[in-house]
């Protein structure tokens, strides 16, 4: 008999599962405590859980995110690492577990639960729909430019900064008031984050990667227009990664995704 727990915070017997499940299974990852340091330092993280006989065979992980709107506060629920032991699926426990997850959040007044997947199909059958303003893709700078390379600062991504679970470390890189966020894998680096004006934000890149790069942005982000008119080669395309279920009808999810900015460092 399969039972189900919703629990504050994360077990290790969940942190282990899911561990095995998304890094150990692909030969990836750092630390369960590097990818995700947010676990333990925040509160309103929680947890769906399924036991057999006391033992963790399933679960996932919630992070309560808070949006302000004018005089207002909303509050969305990020859901990630949903994962079955190999042993117990095929047994209808994940839309169990889902099932669960819901109920929850109405109890809890969400106003929407939001995830990140390529699996569409898994989740369309509990109501989540594709809405993602996110792009990805390369850029490539032209062969002939010539640039005199920048002094700049590096330092690593603090360690309250959770690192994706593609990527084994990440970098902060900075000069004046700009600064770069990069995050790196086995194929080089992905910036996930920046701030700065778009021609100093650009300089900075030219140091970081002479030839070229990957990039995570909003759909209609200034940089690319700004990439373009520097006669760049940019590849990007919409990353349809991000759904949604909508819990309330106060609030729209498009008006939810524009109140809060999504990036991969505030994924789970």
């Amino acid at each position: 008999m399969t039972d189900y727990y919703i629990e504050d915070g994360v077990s290790e017997e969940l942190k282990q599962l899911a561990w095995k499940t998304f890094f150990v299974s692909k030969e990836r990852g750092v630390s369960f405590e590097r990818h995700f340091p947010w676990i333990k330092t925040e509160q309103n993280i929680w947890s769906v859980e399924a036991r057999v006989f006391d033992k963790v065979v399933a679960g996932l992980i919630i992070r309560e995110c808070k949006i302000a709107r004018n005089s207002s506060e909303h509050i969305v629920g990020c859901v990630g690492l949903v994962c079955v032991d190999p042993d117990y699926r095929g047994n209808g426990i994940a839309g169990k577990m889902f099932e669960t997850l819901i109920e929850s959040a109405f109890s809890r007044n969400y106003d929407a639960l939001t995830l990140w997947t390529s699996q569409h199909h898994i989740y369309q059958s509990h109501g989540f729909v594709v809405h993602d303003k996110t792009q990805y893709g390369t850029v490539i700078f032209p062969e002939d430019e010539v640039v005199p390379p920048l002094e700049y600062e590096t330092e690593e991504l603090s360690k309250n900064v959770g690192l994706p679970a593609f990527s084994h470390n990440g970098n902060l890189y900075k000069r004046g008031g700009t600064e770069v966020s990069v995050v790196w894998d086995d194929n080089g680096g992905v910036v996930v984050d920046w701030t700065g004006d778009d021609a100093s934000v650009i300089s900075l890149f030219k140091s970081i990667f002479p030839k070229s790069f990957r990039i995570n942005t909003r759909v209609g982000n200034s940089i690319i227009n700004a990439l373009h008119q520097q006669k760049t080669h940019t590849n990007v395309s919409n990353a349809n990664l991000q759904m949604w279920l909508p819990l309330n009808n106060f609030i729209s999810i498009s008006e939810l995704e524009s109140l809060y900015e999504f990036n991969v460092l505030n994924r789970i």
